[in-house]
């Protein structure tokens, strides 16, 4: 088949491609424009390249620090802003054409974090808001304090919450449903033991009311129950005074000559 005539492919395209329009001369012209590109992709709505590309090495960057020092990146398109003035100011070597009217959009974050294979994650814990020399430091002055003192002698004490009125997060619908404000009422548990688990000491429970309506008029000790309370169920310097003199009469029952509790 010979080549056909640019005016006369509209009426071939109808004809060899059965089409029910004939196709207008811009259409035929992005197509063989379009063929001539290597890197066209007909699953593509655009193929645009990044501009600048320091810029997305910038950004990039800029969240690798933050990853570093475990601090949370601010919100792409702020950060974005941000780098891009910096590079503006500082006079990049590479040429700035139309830097200062860059526009980044929500598509072309999502796009960064795909290439760069990056992904929106909830920062948990309290771990990052201590130093790592400060917890090495800290380790080896109670290994020091602690070094005379068999693993049986060594207790610690420490405390947990329960918020018992909490609502559970998730549920089964067919619409989406709106949460409700928490309640924050909660229960302070006292867990106390000793290096190797040998004695079983008792919880100390911490409400808010005293005594509980649970408790049907019975006290503490015919329920064989160590429970205080405060106004709002926190664990005080006060209790722990009155929880103390319990501990070490506890330790005359276990035989131990001598105790190091933290």
């Amino acid at each position: 088949m010979k080549r056909p005539v640019l005016a006369k492919v509209p009426e071939w395209t109808l004809a060899a491609c059965k089409l029910k329009v004939a196709s207008s001369r811009m259409t035929i012209d992005h197509v063989l424009k379009a063929a001539n590109d290597n890197s066209w992709n007909p699953s593509h709505k655009s193929n645009r390249s990044i501009v600048p590309p320091q810029l997305d090495q910038e950004l990039l960057c800029s969240i690798r620090e933050c990853e570093r020092w475990k601090i949370p990146f601010v919100t792409g398109q702020e950060k974005t802003d941000a780098v891009r003035e910096r590079l503006i100011v500082e006079e990049a070597p590479w040429p700035l054409n139309n830097l200062s009217d860059l526009t980044v959009s929500n598509g072309c974050l999502s796009r960064f974090q795909k290439r760069h294979r990056l992904s929106s994650n909830i920062m948990r814990g309290e771990a990052s808001s201590v130093k790592i020399a400060d917890v090495e430091k800290g380790r080896c002055g109670l290994r020091r304090i602690t070094s005379s003192y068999a693993h049986r002698d060594i207790f610690n004490m420490d405390e947990t919450a329960y918020f018992y009125c909490t609502a559970p997060r998730r549920s089964i619908s067919a619409p989406r449903l709106s949460g409700r404000k928490n309640i924050k009422k909660r229960m302070t548990v006292a867990v106390a033991c000793n290096g190797d688990g040998s004695p079983k000491l008792p919880l100390l429970l911490v409400g808010a009311s005293y005594p509980p309506r649970c408790f049907r008029g019975k006290s503490t000790s015919e329920l064989g129950v160590d429970y205080s309370s405060t106004s709002k169920g926190w664990m005080t310097a006060e209790l722990f005074q009155h929880w103390a003199p319990s501990f070490n009469k506890r330790i005359r029952v276990e035989n131990l000559t001598r105790a190091f509790a933290f």
